[in-house]
């Protein structure tokens, strides 16, 4: 594997080496032989479906849209938190986290699968980033997560394909920590405490974050 959470490079099966290409989501496009020959495509659907190719599909293998597991018996995709269904283009089910995740509990990256994807099935991560969280969402005692959840993506390939710069990236987050400190009145001037320090600690500290974040957009 690569260093992305979901980046096969290559595998071994039936004594022949084999090597995987991708696509700027992750998703599994070719396999070639250690000649370079081009063995197998794949081709999906903004969800995830399979279609069809002129290839044989004789190489049994696991991975598929956005490199994840595809299980031939059920036709789910292993998304570790949840199984996903392409031909529904929505999650088995339910968020974990409730409607803290939005009002549509079973959906898939919010409903844009052209620039997200669900690495372990509990929200929209950018480009196999989703594993590089820099801080907590729980500053103080104080719930940001979906603030954090949006930086992150702001930091990855969401970010990049909206031509949103680093700073560009803070500011929305500062203020989308301001929104919520609001639902916290009559404790709104604590948690912006809270929320200026988080935003100044990461316009110190965050720009490693974001190399990484946007390197892989650029594959």
């Amino acid at each position: 594997h690569g260093p992305n959470i979901d980046e096969p490079l290559s595998a071994e099966i039936r004594n022949n080496r084999i090597y995987y290409h991708a696509d700027g989501l992750g998703s599994i496009t070719a396999i070639t032989n250690h000649m370079g020959m081009t063995i197998q495509k794949y081709d999906y659907d903004a969800f995830g479906n399979i279609k069809f190719t002129p290839f044989p599909i004789w190489i049994k293998q696991p991975y598929m849209y956005t490199a994840r597991e595809y299980d031939n018996e059920t036709g789910l995709y292993y998304y570790r938190a949840r199984y996903y269904d392409a031909k529904a283009g929505r999650f088995v089910t339910k968020d974990p986290i409730g409607f803290d995740g939005g009002i549509n509990i079973y959906a898939y990256v919010n409903n844009n699968p052209i620039n997200r994807t669900a690495p372990t099935g509990l929200y929209p991560g950018p480009c196999g980033n989703e594993n590089n969280k820099w801080v907590p969402d729980y500053p103080l005692g104080y719930d940001f997560r979906i603030p954090c959840i949006a930086h992150d993506e702001c930091y990855g390939c969401v970010g990049a394909r909206s031509g949103k710069s680093r700073v560009i990236c803070d500011l929305e987050f500062l203020w989308n920590m301001t929104k919520k400190c609001y639902s916290y009145f009559p404790f709104t001037s604590l948690c912006m405490r809270a929320a200026i320090t988080y935003f100044v600690a990461v316009r110190a500290g965050a720009s490693d974050a974001y190399d990484d974040g946007r390197k892989c957009c650029n594959k």
